[in-house]
């Protein structure tokens, strides 16, 4: 046979070998799928957060540092802002705005539930169109937004996850402590809500907390205390080193003559920011040890389906040494079965990560809120995936490949209880009853 006619020789035989074994190429293609499609799906979703979580907290403009007063304690309004005037480069705060937040009791019973839980009001700058520092998304068709016109109002926006777990509606109206009436106008999220934790560290506290975002005025007058303010968010221009900033900062009012105690927060020290960025990382673990144990049992099927495929071409591998075929060309109509069962499964497992994908979508929507959500097809991911599952069989594959080429031509055509295999030996032959009606002559 003329060396044209090898390839396509050792293709037939492959082929031969796949339609022969189709139904346990079929099953581990699947399993392979199976891995390398969770595999490639999961690891999209760590992206997925990554890119969300920063366009969410960038389009609401999530503060840098945040001054907090001491527990009780407050300044005028201006006074706190009047402070960066002091800091050594006050060009490295891009923009500040003053706030009044304060704990409160919120009434937002209906006809059908009583609510009431402890909560809080956050009173914010909402001149020139602002705020500007942690802005509050409102979704279309939840209500209107703040505006100018309502300082001084007694309207608010109502916290998102707080009234999508009781199916508030956008337009109502709570009470507050001092039996105080709060038109909601709307429903809104803030960067410090993305993910609501007690003071305690219980997550998805939403049932149990309710914030309220209105105008600073209108805080300062549900709250008793006219023009006070007791917190600062600022943004810091690019560059700038939030560390240095944050002890600038702090430096500044310990300095000031206000007398004020306040703690200097940066982003990493908000509850909610820290938690969605840490648990990416942990999850995206225990989602690839995961896949690794689906993708581990894909491959041992892979070895166990290619050591018995070469225990039973034993003889045709020695029949082919003793012809004078090389070992190389002999291990290639096995590994071409393996890389047949490798490549299905690669193409399997792109159809299955996308099948993946489209169901944890909405999972994500619905149990993280953010308002901007990515959850593009990541190639990246995939192409790892695909390459993945492609190695592990085709290496699971060359394993008992390699071994069985490395014997010599007289033990591989010996007959199978004579060559040299692993396992247990085969049973003994039956041994003939004594009272047989025909006994052998």
């Amino acid at each position: 046979t003329g060396s044209a006619v090898r390839p396509l020789l050792l293709l037939r035989w492959a082929a031969r070998d796949l339609r022969r074994r189709w139904p346990q190429v079929a099953a581990i293609a699947l399993i392979i799928s199976i891995g390398t499609g969770i595999y490639a799906a999961l690891g999209s979703t760590a992206t997925w957060r990554r890119e969300s979580n920063d366009a969410s907290f960038g389009m609401l403009h999530m503060y840098d540092l945040r001054v907090k007063a001491a527990e009780g304690a407050d300044a005028a309004t201006g006074e706190m802002l009047a402070v960066l005037d002091d800091l050594p480069d006050p060009g490295i705060v891009a923009a500040a705005e003053e706030r009044l937040v304060v704990p409160t009791q919120v009434d937002a019973s209906t006809g059908d539930q009583t609510i009431l839980v402890p909560g809080r009001i956050i009173g914010m700058d909402l001149s020139d169109g602002g705020p500007h520092v942690n802005d509050v998304d409102v979704d279309e068709g939840d209500g209107r937004d703040l505006d100018a016109a309502d300082d001084g109002a007694p309207v608010a926006l109502l916290e998102r996850n707080f009234a999508d777990h009781y199916d508030l509606p956008p337009g109502g109206g709570v009470r507050v402590a001092g039996d105080r009436a709060v038109e909601t106008v709307g429903i809104g999220l803030a960067p410090e809500y993305f993910f609501v934790m007690t003071e305690e560290g219980g997550f998805f506290a939403q049932a149990n907390f309710a914030a309220l975002f209105t105008s600073l005025s209108t805080a300062q007058d549900l709250a008793g205390r006219p023009d006070r303010v007791n917190d600062l968010v600022l943004t810091l221009a690019p560059g700038a080193d939030p560390g240095g900033a944050a002890a600038a900062v702090e430096q500044a009012f310990s300095s000031s003559g206000a007398g004020l105690g306040v703690t200097v927060m940066q982003t990493d020290d908000e509850d909610a920011y820290r938690v969605l960025y840490d648990d990416i990382e942990s999850d995206q673990r225990f989602w690839n040890m995961f896949a690794g144990l689906i993708l581990a049992g894909a491959t041992f099927g892979a070895f166990n389906l290619s050591s018995r495929m070469v225990e039973s071409q034993r003889r045709e591998i020695g029949i082919g040494m003793a012809l004078g075929w090389s070992r190389r060309r002999l291990a290639v109509r096995p590994l071409l079965v393996g890389a047949q069962i490798a490549l299905l499964g690669a193409l399997f497992g792109v159809m299955t990560g996308l099948v993946v994908m489209a169901a944890l979508r909405p999972v994500y929507r619905a149990l993280l809120p953010l308002p901007v959500w990515h959850t593009d097809f990541q190639p990246a991911v995939f192409a790892r995936g695909a390459v993945l599952g492609f190695a592990l069989p085709l290496v699971a594959t060359a394993w008992p490949v390699w071994r069985a080429v490395r014997v010599m031509p007289v033990d591989a055509i010996s007959t199978a209880h004579r060559a040299c295999r692993g396992g247990l030996a085969p049973p003994p032959p039956p041994v003939p009853w004594a009272g047989q009606a025909f006994p052998r002559t």
